[in-house]
């Protein structure tokens, strides 16, 4: 998600650019760290959009939003789970939401696309790896297990509090995820030179 501190005069993305661009180093982000996926998905939004934003980076998402809220930094860039609660509160401003979809937590927030951002879509994800050497049907029978747990309603009910949801695949799609982002953040990590701390 992208947020703003509720002082930053912008309502959403586009004012957001149009400010930034105005103010070329002058409008500061929040990450939950350097190199980490919060600091990425900051430099990519720079990237994409010609802007100029100074990043800050935090020891964890924690003192980010501690800094978010306390007008230290105009944005952050975090999980829907760490910023939703302030959204809620009222004490930060969604500008968009960075995946696909938009989230049932605040169905009020446009994704990205919908707000204008064109290919700005980042999402954390999380999987289950064994070693590379584990036999082929034990690695199915965990897969096959996985599978079950995960369309049981009280488990998508707990994540679902959290922001989160689950996507069961195949151990075949998740390497193809992982190669395609480690490409697409490569990218990312050489034009910004971002390095983790």
């Amino acid at each position: 998600m992208i947020a703003a501190n509720s002082a930053l005069p912008v309502k959403n993305a586009k004012e957001l650019i149009a400010l930034a661009k105005s103010k070329p180093g002058e409008i500061t982000y929040a990450s939950c760290g350097s190199g980490t996926i919060c600091h990425l998905a900051g430099e990519l939004f720079k990237t994409q959009n010609g802007v100029d934003l100074l990043h800050v980076p935090y020891k964890g998402s924690a003192p980010a939003i501690t800094a978010l809220l306390g007008g230290e930094v105009n944005l952050a860039f975090d999980t829907l789970t760490v910023l939703s609660p302030q959204v809620k509160a009222g004490k930060v401003k969604a500008l968009a939401i960075t995946s696909a979809e938009r989230s049932p937590l605040l169905p009020n927030v446009p994704t990205a696309a919908e707000a204008g951002l064109t290919n700005f879509e980042v999402d954390s994800w999380f999987s289950l790896v064994v070693p590379a050497a584990t036999p082929k049907d034990i690695v199915q029978k965990l897969n096959a297990t996985l599978a079950q747990i995960s369309h049981l309603p009280e488990v998508r009910e707990k994540l679902a509090a959290q922001g989160l949801s689950t996507l069961h695949s195949t151990p075949e799609k998740l390497a193809q995820l992982i190669k395609d982002d480690y490409a697409r953040w490569g990218k990312v990590v050489q034009s910004s030179g971002a390095t983790l701390d």
